[in-house]
């Protein structure tokens, strides 16, 4: 795991217990410096959670992975806040990323509400006839 990864399970272990400290915050605004997207990623972690999927944090920015009963990924879910103007080339190679290794791919829309949106998303090749 990395720095980023511990870091994101020490938060969401203590979001779990309710036990917000001022250490809690502390990294909470540490891990904000490096990473922009974690409070999006906080919101969507307990969304999928709360709707019985295992989850966890990703080594990539903006990225969940959802697993199965055996601890294997089976999909990833990309992040984006509703005013974000989505990547087309980012979420093309997100998108070729996951098909390479047959994953599931959805992208979370998270509002200023916290609100989540998901879509499923996958490629489509039209060839001339």
């Amino acid at each position: 795991m990395t720095e980023n990864e511990n870091e994101f399970s020490y938060i969401i272990e203590k979001l779990k217990d309710g036990n917000i400290t001022s250490q809690l915050i502390d990294k909470l605004i540490k891990y904000y410096k490096t990473d922009k997207n974690i409070w999006d990623e906080i919101v969507v972690y307990f969304d999928l959670k709360n709707k019985g999927k295992r989850v966890r944090k990703s080594k990539m920015s903006k990225v969940l992975e959802i697993l199965d009963s055996s601890g294997k990924v089976k999909s990833i879910v990309f992040i984006y806040m509703e005013n974000q103007p989505i990547i087309l080339d980012e979420i093309f190679k997100f998108l070729n990323m996951a098909k390479s290794l047959s994953l599931d791919v959805f992208l979370a829309i998270v509002d200023k509400y916290g609100d989540i949106t998901y879509y499923s998303i996958s490629s489509l090749s039209l060839a001339k006839v």
